[in-house]
C-alpha cells in the first residue's frame, strides 16, 4: 500500500503574508511510489571550491534523469577565490560532466556567456578530476534512450556506457 499525500489547500487570511505560508522546510521529502518509506533528499550545495571532494548526492541527473550514484558534476559559475583556492558557484546536479556540459548547451548555447561557461566546465573538471581538456564533451540527447526513442533507443546502461566512452576519450 503506498502512502499519498492529501492535497493541500491555501487559504488567504488577512494579515497573513503568503511568504509566511511558504517557508522553506529544512528537509524536503517525497513518498516513493512503491514503497511506503519517507526519503529525504540532499540539499543542493550552492558552492564548490578546489581541493575539497565534490559531495556524494542522491538526486537525479537534471539532464539524462539517471539517479547519480556518488559526487555530483555542476555547472559551474561565478569564479572567484576562497582562502586562495578557486571556488565556483554550482548549478544542477548532474551524473557527469559531459551530462553537465549537454544541459549547459542546452540552457546557455547560443547565448554570449556560453563561451565563459564552456571554459568554467573545462577549469571546473581539471580541479576535479586533474585531467586537462580543452572542453568538456557533450553526453548524447536523453532523447536517444528507448524510453523517450521507442524500442529502437538505448536502455539506461547503454546510455551510462556511451557517456563513460565520452569520459574515457577525453582523458585519453
Amino acid at each position: 500500500m503506498s502512502y499519498r499525500p492529501r492535497r493541500r489547500h491555501i487559504i488567504i487570511v488577512k494579515g497573513i503574508r503568503l511568504a509566511d505560508l511558504l517557508a522553506p522546510v529544512e528537509k524536503p521529502q517525497t513518498f516513493d511510489e512503491d514503497e511506503d518509506e519517507v526519503i529525504f533528499y540532499e540539499e543542493l550545495p550552492k558552492e564548490w571550491i578546489s581541493g575539497n571532494e565534490l559531495p556524494p548526492i542522491n538526486l537525479k541527473c537534471w539532464n539524462c534523469d539517471c539517479q547519480i550514484n556518488g559526487a555530483a558534476a555542476f555547472i559551474p559559475h561565478n569564479p572567484h577565490l576562497v582562502d586562495k583556492k578557486v571556488a565556483f558557484d554550482r548549478f544542477g546536479a548532474y551524473c557527469s560532466w559531459p551530462c553537465a556540459a549537454r544541459d549547459a548547451f542546452h540552457r546557455f548555447g547560443g547565448r554570449k556567456d556560453y563561451t565563459s561557461v564552456v571554459h568554467s566546465l573545462a577549469e571546473a573538471y581539471f580541479l576535479a578530476t586533474g585531467v586537462t581538456v580543452p572542453r568538456v564533451k557533450l553526453a548524447p540527447e536523453k532523447t536517444m534512450m528507448a524510453e523517450y526513442w521507442g524500442n529502437g533507443g538505448m536502455t539506461r546502461g547503454e546510455y551510462r556506457e556511451a557517456v563513460r566512452d565520452i569520459i574515457n576519450e577525453m582523458e585519453m
